[in-house]
């Protein structure tokens, strides 16, 4: 909706996290939520059972960057994992 109601926004854009974390840290950051142990990266299985389809895009390798949002004034309501996990898991 901010792209559309902003005209400052042209073009594609990548509404990915503007902070990148590699598989090893969310796993890390999803086992000490959940309470459980994180010495493995979280298998596909394991984000399709509690992601589903959007596991897909959270397994796969991604360089991106949210910089075009950003300078377009746009807010992200979760900037950190830790705590997206955790109002997306309670």
């Amino acid at each position: 909706m901010h792209s559309i109601d902003n005209s400052n926004v042209t073009g594609a854009i990548n509404s990915a996290s503007p902070k990148i974390v590699q598989m090893k840290e969310f796993a890390k950051i999803f086992g000490r939520i959940l309470n459980r142990p994180s010495i493995l990266p979280i298998p596909k299985l394991a984000m399709t059972i509690v992601a589903g389809e959007v596991a897909n895009y959270a397994v796969m390798s991604q360089r991106t960057s949210a910089d075009k949002i950003l300078n377009g004034g746009y807010k992200f309501k979760f900037e950190d994992l830790e705590v997206a996990l955790k109002v997306l898991l309670k």
